[in-house]
């Protein structure tokens, strides 16, 4: 589950680049309504999270989903992959290495390059305090192909991962995983640390 999940978030971006600017542009008009920010949390975990208004969420089809979110291109602006957040968190046997956790999601990724879905360019990985958790932190820049033969789309897919002990005692795992396109990222990148900074672990005392 958990390897169709991280690998589903790379081919949906992926399947962005097979639609037409002109379907793309009108898939995300029928679906942008801004209501005001978004607020995600997971009761389990304690785990808070608010995007912005420019962001809208997308049905969720998986139990380990706390939240799909997706950015809608502005008007007349088409992009091959749209920009995306997909938070999920996954009950474990045992605790999660947050080290080990990005390894993982570099051999996932790694598993997606071997289908010739996707190119890796470069690969970057530092730890990251969210919300009081130490959090594993990795970027990886990869390149996809344009299916109508235009340039090649560079993407950035930025993941933290880490653990984080549930309300009935047991260990969880949480991850975040941002993917836009490189060349949406001086904007994408400012949305990306105010979520980042909303990032909030209730510890067992606060009222959930």
């Amino acid at each position: 589950m958990r390897r169709i999940a991280i690998a589903g978030v790379v081919l949906v971006a992926l399947a962005g680049c097979k639609k037409k600017p002109d379907e793309a542009l009108a898939a995300d008009a029928e679906i942008v309504s801004p209501r005001g920010p978004i607020e995600i949390a997971h009761a389990e975990t304690g785990f808070t999270m608010v995007a912005p208004e420019t962001w809208i969420r997308s049905p969720q089809g998986d139990a380990t989903l706390i939240a799909d979110l997706r950015r809608p291109a502005p008007i007349g602006q088409p992009t091959l992959a749209p920009p995306r957040i997909v938070v999920m968190a996954r009950q474990r046997d045992t605790p999660l290495d947050a080290d080990k956790g990005v390894e993982r999601e570099i051999d996932e990724l790694k598993t997606v390059q071997a289908s010739g879905a996707l190119d890796i360019v470069r690969t970057a990985r530092a730890r990251r305090l969210l919300g009081g958790i130490d959090m594993g932190e990795l970027r990886v820049d990869y390149r996809v192909r344009d299916p109508r033969g235009g340039p090649d789309a560079n993407v950035v897919h930025r993941v933290w991962v880490g653990p984080r002990p549930g309300t009935d005692g047991k260990p969880w795992e949480v991850v975040i995983v941002f993917t836009y396109q490189a060349a949406d990222e001086d904007v994408i990148a400012r949305e990306t640390e105010d979520v980042l900074r909303s990032v909030h672990f209730a510890s067992p005392e606060e009222p959930k």
